[in-house]
């Protein structure tokens, strides 16, 4: 398994406004956890990790070994996060944060809500190919547009 965690000092540099001095591959910290198979030799697979190429390689890399019970107690969620920030030429900064206890099953929502809005375009006669930004809220929500004008607007 692997975690890929956010500089707190790059956050820190844009959310005032500052230029990081970080170069980009030192954005982000990667954690991996391993459980070795038998008769695997632990530098040899940290190596193989630490040196793949277009993923880890490029990236500070901590490559942590546990024993099966530990992976199953620890690392089982499947949880995922992140943060987007924008900032305006004004300075103004938008920052969206998401954390999911199972990234699997917010997958498998947001696959169901598209796939209730491509019904829904086809039951108003749309053809074609959409992108997500086509494509109105009140067809992703399973309630439709009342409950959102009601409750959400």
């Amino acid at each position: 398994m692997q975690d890929t965690v956010a500089s707190e000092k790059v956050l820190e540099d844009l959310r005032a406004g500052r230029e990081t001095e970080l170069p980009g591959n030192r954005w982000h910290l990667r954690l991996c956890y391993v459980v070795l198979e038998e008769g695997a030799k632990a530098a040899e697979v940290e190596r193989t990790i630490k040196e793949m190429e277009h993923y880890f390689a490029p990236y500070e890399t901590e490559v942590h070994f546990l024993s099966e019970e530990e992976f199953l107690r620890d690392h089982r969620g499947l949880e995922h996060g992140g943060y987007v920030l924008a900032r305006s030429e004004e300075g103004d900064l938008l920052e969206y944060s998401l954390k999911l206890k199972s990234n699997p099953h917010f997958t498998a929502r947001v696959l169901i809500a598209y796939a209730r809005a491509a019904y829904r375009l086809c039951q108003a006669g749309a053809k074609g190919a959409y992108t997500v930004f086509d494509i109105p809220p009140k067809y992703l929500h399973p309630a439709g547009d009342e409950f959102l004008r009601g409750k959400l607007l």
